[in-house]
């Protein structure tokens, strides 16, 4: 099966959850522009996590994409707390 044909059939098969997760209030704050620096933070840190799972599975790596996203969630991390001055963050209740 070709990369493309992967892709498109990936795609097919996971729309429910896309669609599920585009209607989490998480989400829908994160669209309106409306979101508390610490809850995004939040968000951004759980997301963070699992593509560390993610990108540390050595079947992942065996695809060969190179496609590294849990170094660019660190870097928004950062940026987050820099900007709004958030130092430490429980991640209970977001």
């Amino acid at each position: 099966m070709s990369e493309t044909n992967l892709r498109k059939k990936a795609k097919t098969i996971t729309s429910h959850i896309h669609k599920y997760v585009e209607n989490l209030p998480i989400m829908k704050e994160i669209m309106s522009s409306n979101l508390d620096p610490k809850r995004y933070l939040k968000y951004l840190i759980q997301i963070q996590g699992i593509y560390n799972a993610i990108e540390s599975n050595k079947t992942y790596s065996e695809l060969d994409w190179n496609l590294y996203l849990a170094e660019n969630y660190q870097s928004d991390i950062n940026s987050i707390q820099t900007m709004f001055g958030i130092c430490e963050l429980s991640l209970i209740h977001i």
